[in-house]
């Protein structure tokens, strides 16, 4: 239902098909006279699953949601396995991959595999990445020291950047 821009004589010639290319083709033709439009051909586009959008890198907090998923075009129908740490994930055969309440046990690296009659196509492996709050490693620790002598406390922390620090003196923040 879209004109085809420069498509305009009687040969339509498509030089190399993909799956963008299917669709119901017509023509219509014009002349002095009058004007005809053509019945309608199918076009249907055959061969191994091509994945259009790839699943993306994530990046979450425990306890909280993540999501995966994948576009894909073929011939239909289309089907979604997902594989975590290399192992089929039970039930996950759909094109979007939802983990509601991520855990420790999450954070590893996921891929799809598309299939459909004429071929199978792996996606790139992507990483889940479970982030948590900060954890000492180190405490701070108390000093004597005489008036006038320099003094510095220290902390060592893990944790996902960026990380902020605020230092309080009796439970007061120090600007």
């Amino acid at each position: 239902g879209v004109d085809m821009f420069g498509e305009t004589n009687s040969l339509l010639i498509l030089n190399s098909a993909d799956f963008t290319n299917a669709g119901i083709y017509s023509v219509f033709i014009t002349n002095a006279f009058g004007s005809v439009l053509s019945s309608n051909a199918v076009l249907d586009v055959e061969g191994p699953p091509v994945i259009t959008v790839p699943p993306a890198n994530q990046v979450v907090g425990l306890g909280s949601p993540a999501q995966f998923s994948v576009s894909a075009l073929g011939t239909q129908p289309l089907t979604y396995l997902w594989r975590f740490n290399g192992v089929n994930i039970p039930y996950a055969t759909n094109s979007t991959l939802l983990i509601p309440n991520v855990g420790a046990g999450n954070a590893g690296s996921y891929f799809v595999i598309v299939a459909n009659s004429a071929g199978v196509t792996f996606s790139s492996n992507v990483i889940l990445r479970v982030a948590g709050a900060p954890q000492i490693v180190t405490q701070p620790q108390g000093a004597v020291v005489s008036v006038g002598a320099p003094v510095s406390l220290s902390v060592v922390v893990t944790g996902d950047s960026p990380l902020q620090y605020q230092w309080t003196l009796n439970g007061i923040d120090i600007p």
